[in-house]
């Protein structure tokens, strides 16, 4: 008589995994913000994965809350969403880590029919956190030599302990106060839902292997034997590797906690083949599924270690960008280089600091999101608008800011700096005549492109 009984999933269940998701995939942004610090600041190799397990709290929430095989599963799904949308830098493949991890959560626990917290529960925890390790690294390059791979499980391990840490003991922390605070109850699992439990897992794997596919298979799509080298260059050209005179180079770099080797040319030299016209600027860099990102040309001139690495040389050769300071930089499929003019943004005004605005200058303060141009969206990374007029130190009785550029203005108040315009971003995209600045929110939409000034205004 009760038909909510022929649904796995109560409409409870959905809005709790909804809500777990959306709140995971927003915080994971800020969790790899900070890992990223504690990598800057500690400099070896492991420090990001300290707080993998941060990221697979609100799967394993879903699975011990829940208490239905494949619940975790579906949180991952929706996360990995939530987080691909708002722009991760990984891409599709933060997708694919987030249902493995929550697949790996539901196939541990299944077995553990009265959903017990014991040790089942903290090895899909560890487990779940040390994935992410595996997928990146089977996707950048399966490891040919014995250090590396000593490296990678190295670092797998203290992904493991984060898990066990975070999504296990912190966990269990957590639905002890939520219990207490009568917000959740435990409920025993269905016995009658086993069969069911038994498809949806058998579905949750078909869904990671399709996801998979589709990822390998647009990514031998997207690969390219050429590099377009364009922009402030007297001789533009197609470079292709075993069809050049630079010296292949071999270098030691760390991705993801792990330190290997890359072979591949040197950015600089790539580019001094092409003859630049100016000393100074950004080298843009594409990639085939539309992201960009930059390296100042500088950066490049002071360190042969940016190189263009070479992947599958033989078959369908494809290259990535490794070694540059800022790991937004190491962009995969790189399609085209283009060096290009940088006069950055003029920040004047009612102001105690004026100063240009120049990103190679902010990219520890950036962040990514998709820009809708109309016809197709395009990865972007930007800096808050916000965070740029206050390292101008406006002055007292200053009150709003005008936004200058090549055909209008814009106004924004400080109340709506500071309110609905408070995640307004200054995004860098490639213009006609060099970089272009766009103003724009996170959800994509362009307030105001070709930005020259930023004035302070009483």
């Amino acid at each position: 008589m009760n038909k909510q009984n022929n649904y796995y999933f109560s409409t409870r269940d959905l809005m709790m995994m909804a809500a777990l998701a959306a709140v995971g995939g927003i915080s994971s942004t800020y969790v790899n913000m900070i890992g990223d610090f504690f990598q800057s600041f500690l400099g070896f190799a492991g420090t990001t994965q300290w707080a993998a397990g941060l990221h697979i709290v609100w799967l394993m929430l879903a699975a011990s809350m829940i208490r239905k095989p494949g619940a975790a599963t579906t949180v991952g799904i929706i996360k990995g969403i939530v987080e691909f949308l708002t722009g991760n830098t990984h891409g599709l493949i933060v997708l694919i880590v987030n249902i493995v991890a929550g697949l790996i959560i539901d196939l541990v626990l299944i077995g553990n029919k009265k959903n017990k917290i014991n040790l089942s529960y903290y090895v899909a925890a560890g487990v779940s956190s040390a994935s992410n390790i595996i997928i990146f690294q089977f996707i950048a390059d399966i490891p040919s030599d014995v250090l590396t791979l000593i490296a990678i499980l190295s670092t797998s391990a203290v992904s493991f302990v984060s898990g066990v840490v975070f999504g296990g003991l912190v966990v269990r922390a957590l639905l002890t106060a939520i219990e207490k605070a009568g917000i959740y109850h435990p409920e025993r699992l269905v016995e009658g839902n086993r069969k069911i439990s038994a498809f949806y897992l058998i579905g949750s794997i078909s869904i990671v292997v399709i996801f998979a596919a589709i990822l390998f298979i647009s990514l031998g799509k997207s690969n390219s034997k050429n590099v377009r080298i364009s922009g402030e260059v007297d001789a533009p050209y197609e470079f292709l590797a075993g069809d050049t005179e630079i010296e292949l180079l071999k270098i030691s770099a760390e991705y993801n906690g792990v330190e290997r080797d890359y072979t591949g040319y040197a950015l600089i030299d790539i580019i001094m083949v092409a003859n630049p016209k100016i000393e100074n600027g950004l080298i843009l860099i594409e990639a085939s599924d539309g992201y960009s990102y930059f390296v100042s040309f500088q950066e490049a001139l002071g360190n042969n270690h940016i190189i263009l690495a070479v992947q599958n040389e033989e078959k369908d050769v494809s290259y990535n960008l490794i070694g540059a300071e800022s790991t937004k930089a190491w962009v995969r499929g790189v399609s085209e280089l283009i060096l290009t003019k940088n006069e950055g943004i003029l920040v004047e005004g009612e102001v105690n600091r004026p100063f240009i605005f120049l990103p190679e200058e902010w990219q520890k303060f950036m962040d990514s999101a998709n820009i809708d141009f109309g016809e197709n969206k395009i990865k972007l990374q930007g800096v808050e608008l916000r965070e740029i007029v206050d390292s101008s130190d406006p002055k007292d009785d200053a009150v709003e800011i005008m936004l200058v550029s090549s055909g209008e203005s814009r106004i924004i108040s400080f109340d709506e700096l500071n309110g609905s315009l408070k995640e307004c971003r200054i995004f860098i995209s490639q213009g006609d005549s060099g970089v272009e600045y766009i103003l724009a929110n996170m959800s994509g939409d362009i307030l105001l492109k070709n930005i020259l000034t930023l004035e302070v205004m009483k």
